[in-house]
């Protein structure tokens, strides 16, 4: 179906929400960037200035005070490993996601401690909440953990995807990939 509104959980400086809303041929009234407070860097406040989008924020990653089926498309990009009751924040974006609306998931495949080290260092360098706010390592899972916990929220996996760079240790030394579902 065609996609009419998008929310971005944990949006950041929200300017990839912004030009995903103007890809997808959205109108501003139909994109929406929800940043979560206690994430929040005085850096992503900032670079929201003059962005054309709904922000929305919200007091905990559990928070999605949205209307039933509203959203067409829901994404993730590096989010659910942050969320200390992602299950909840899926079954929230299932509540909020029309029937077959997408959920596009963007996340690290940790199979190995040195894959947990390697994203501990990422979130380290370029993020200073991490180092503030959190005493160890997110909740990384591998794909396949994470396609259980998604699928068993109502969701069903449309596709992987994972460009060569992520066969490129060097390239992709945190291992990030994409998935795509739709709401049952």
């Amino acid at each position: 179906g065609e996609i009419k509104t998008y929310l971005d959980v944990g949006c950041g400086n929200c300017k990839k929400t912004q030009l995903t809303g103007e890809r997808l041929g959205l109108d501003y009234k139909d994109v929406y960037g929800a940043y979560i407070i206690e994430w929040e860097d005085a850096y992503d406040k900032k670079s929201r200035k003059g962005l054309k989008i709904n922000f929305v924020p919200l007091k905990s990653s559990k928070d999605l005070r949205f209307k039933r089926n509203f959203f067409s498309l829901i994404t993730f990009d590096e989010v659910l490993h942050h969320a200390d009751n992602y299950k909840t924040l899926l079954l929230e974006s299932h509540r909020i996601l029309k029937k077959d609306g997408l959920l596009l998931v963007k996340e690290h495949d940790i199979v190995t401690s040195m894959d947990s080290m390697f994203v501990d260092i990422q979130h380290s360098i370029f993020n200073s909440y991490e180092l503030k706010k959190n005493k160890s390592s997110g909740h990384y899972k591998n794909w396949i953990d994470w396609n259980y916990i998604i699928t068993e929220c109502g969701f069903k996996l449309i596709k992987i995807l994972a460009d060569k760079k992520y066969y490129s240790e060097i390239e992709n030394v945190t291992r990030t990939y994409y998935e795509i579902y739709k709401k049952l």
